[in-house]
């Protein structure tokens, strides 16, 4: 598995990765949140094995940093490559701040996509221990382009959707949702399968009906981190 910074292990990832700070539902301020998608730049520049472990350590550091001024929610990495950050800043450009101050974005490790996000569904939790770590299905939800001119009825798809996750929720949970604002929906799922998750997005009214377009992630990060209680 590829950590966000290079290819190691996940007990390494484990030592680096995850910061979540303690918070409780009363005290997230939705309208202050920014969700982060860290894409791999296949156009990274090549670097020498001590560049990245110096890069490592600077890049623990401002991670650091960020979880104790309370900028950091969360962070995890994908499967594969790339990850997620979620952080609380005053506004956007703040936000965006943040992110370039973590010298692995700034040596051109990923690709950033930076946006609003408000909780629609769940929470984030206060963790018990930040290095027992366990897989979770995000589905990142694209809007489709609209090509031609329709009328669709989104508010009575929406609908649909929420009392799709009602009927199916005691089998497989969904944990989290939440708004990118326009550029779509992430949804977390308590489930290690990305090909059973799948199933269940495909059957989703908001991609029978083609409002979004989707793609899985398997998340690695804190256990309970989603107030999943297992």
């Amino acid at each position: 598995m590829k950590s966000i910074l290079v290819n190691l292990s996940r007990l390494t990832i484990a030592l680096f990765v995850l910061f979540i700070i303690t918070i409780t539902a009363n005290a997230q301020d939705e309208d202050r949140m920014f969700f982060v998608f860290l894409n791999p730049n296949p156009d990274a520049p090549v670097l020498e094995q001590d560049q990245l472990n110096e890069l490592q350590k600077a890049h623990l550091v401002n991670v650091d940093s960020l979880y104790t001024h309370g900028n950091l929610i969360a962070a995890g990495p994908f499967e594969g490559d790339g990850g997620l950050f979620i952080l609380v800043a005053n506004d956007f450009d703040n936000a965006y701040q943040l992110l370039k101050s973590d010298p692995v974005i700034q040596a051109d490790r990923f690709i950033t996509e930076l946006f609003p996000f408000t909780i629609e569904y769940g929470n984030i939790c206060e963790i018990k221990n930040e290095l027992d770590m366990k897989d979770y299905q995000l589905v990142r939800f694209i809007p489709f382009p609209m090509i031609f001119e329709t009328e669709v009825n989104t508010d009575k798809i929406e609908k649909k959707h929420h009392s799709y996750y009602e009927n199916i929720n005691d089998s497989i949970p969904l944990l989290l949702e939440g708004s990118l604002g326009d550029a779509g929906k992430v949804l977390i799922f308590n489930s290690k399968d990305a090909s059973v998750i799948e199933n269940i997005i495909q059957q989703d009214p908001f991609i029978i009906n083609r409002i979004f377009a989707y793609e899985i992630h398997t998340l690695w990060i804190a256990r309970e981190t989603f107030c999943d209680q297992e």
